[in-house]
């Protein structure tokens, strides 16, 4: 009889137990014959099998060296994939393939996937079908066709500039007469390319007026508005709107006091460029919003914090003391705002983000 003892610590926890091999004979044989290993606790504490590391696979687009890692080209590029940790063969049959997809969802080229790491490499056309400007993948696929991991690049012509603008809006489901309603936009350039001369648009609806309008997040635009009370349409534009970026709008408006129950009143915001549009569908959003009966006036308040700034940190010392003007409020039901971390206190150096409550 063969006696081994095995530690297994995780967590602090620590178990002893034996693993005892009994050897059985053959009564018409001396050859000896091992049956199995039959575990006994030698102690009374529970134990853990220490977990299985597993290496998540990857896939990365490189230029055509498959050394410079990239995700942006132009037709006529090549791209190169390289596929790490993927599984290998079983039993000689393959269990990944590279899988190259054009923006329109053609797939336009396989390869099996038989060592690790492993690349693959695609040259982008300049003419006929497959010539697609636009978000395109390669893919390691299994046996099924699922995707296993998925790597996205942008293909641009720099003779055919195109962009995909793409607009949305979040705002409340319900609201009382006399109340504010507060909207959240979102800008998004998809590229492939920066758009031009972009305008965003968005007209003070029918039994609303005008409380406020920021600008939260992203690039700079140059927004002008209708005065406050009133009516009209508030515009922000920017010359140059960068691929791949986002912005971010806050418009409240009021609702009317006395406006009927049961009313839906709806919010549309557009967005347009001087640059060729790709999917021109998702260019206006419209969001709803229906009057359950009579408020007080003013109602949610509304926090509107001030434009992002950057502030120069002397040599030597990794932060500086930043002053930042106070964000403003609207509504009935707003307190006293408070803001972390305040003005006028230390911030390292980096992004450090402002929160602001009332």
């Amino acid at each position: 009889m063969l006696r081994f003892v095995a530690r297994l610590s995780l967590g602090g926890a620590l178990a002893l137990f034996a693993l005892t091999l009994i050897s059985f004979y053959s009564t018409s044989s001396a050859q000896q014959r091992n049956i199995g290993l039959i575990p006994k606790l030698t102690a009374a504490s529970s134990f853990f099998w220490l977990p299985q590391v597993v290496t998540p696979e990857t896939i990365d687009t490189f230029e055509a060296d498959c050394e410079t890692p990239e995700n942006v080209y132009v037709l006529g590029e090549t791209v190169c994939a390289v596929s790490t940790n993927a599984p290998p063969p079983s039993f000689g049959f393959r269990q990944r393939r590279f899988q190259w997809v054009t923006p329109n969802g053609t797939v336009v080229q396989q390869t099996e996937i038989t060592t690790n790491p492993q690349s693959d490499s695609y040259t982008i056309p300049t003419a006929g079908p497959e010539a697609q400007i636009g978000t395109w993948s390669v893919r390691s696929i299994n046996n099924r066709g699922g995707i296993a991991t998925i790597a996205k690049f942008t293909v641009r012509d720099p003779n055919n500039l195109r962009t995909d603008l793409a607009v949305g809006k979040v705002g409340p489901l319900e609201v009382k007469s006399g109340n504010n309603v507060s909207y959240s936009i979102t800008l998004v350039n998809r590229g492939p390319d920066d758009a031009q001369n972009v305008q965003l648009t968005d007209a003070v609806p029918a039994n609303m007026t005008f409380v406020a309008g920021t600008q939260a997040s992203g690039a700079s635009f140059n927004c002008t508005h209708p005065s406050s009370g009133g009516t009209g349409t508030s515009v922000c534009t920017i010359a140059t709107l960068p691929r791949n970026s986002t912005a971010t709008f806050t418009f409240i408006y009021q609702v009317d006091s006395g406006t009927a129950t049961g009313t839906t009143i709806e919010n549309t915001v557009n967005v347009s460029s001087s640059t060729v549009e790709l999917n021109p569908a998702d260019n206006s959003f419209t969001s709803p919003v229906t009057v359950t009966g009579a408020g007080s006036g003013g109602g949610e308040c509304v926090i509107s914090c001030p434009a992002d700034i950057t502030v120069p940190h002397e040599t030597g010392v990794a932060g500086a003391t930043v002053t930042y003007p106070a964000p403003t409020t609207t509504g009935s039901n707003c307190g006293a705002v408070s803001s972390s971390p305040a003005s006028g206190t230390f911030f390292p150096v980096g992004t450090t983000t402002v929160i602001a409550s009332a």
